[in-house]
């Protein structure tokens, strides 16, 4: 009898170990950065906070621009809590950028005032 209580009890744990790490698996939060990109933003300009600038591995292809620009950004020095503004980071992302001279998902330019966006998707 100790046996079967036994096997009863691992198919038990076993099966709830399994469920939740389908339910991880599974949870928006544990989704992958690499999966929100530009098209599901409702426009460029809800990209804003800590940003990172990378080689690889990025979110987006951002290109710097005098004219053009689908956003003007500010950078800062204290937590963005504003829409367009940006503060670089080394660790502790929302974003990672990779600046590039073509091939971008959207185009910025870096202003002192005046920072608001342009353009909606």
């Amino acid at each position: 009898m100790l046996q079967i209580e036994n096997i009863y009890f691992f198919n038990l744990v076993s099966m709830t170990i399994l469920i939740l790490f389908f339910q991880i698996l599974c949870s928006p939060e544990s989704s992958s950065d690499l999966s929100y990109n530009i098209h599901q933003a409702q426009n460029v300009c809800e990209i804003y906070g800590r940003i990172k600038l990378v080689q690889n591995d990025e979110q987006f292809r951002v290109r710097v621009v005098n004219y053009g620009e689908d956003m003007r950004i500010r950078y800062v020095d204290y937590a963005p809590i504003n829409l367009v503004t940006w503060k670089l980071v080394h660790a502790g992302e929302d974003y990672r950028i990779k600046l590039v001279d073509s091939g971008e998902d959207f185009r910025i330019r870096i202003v002192s005032y005046g920072e608001g966006c342009t353009k909606k998707l």
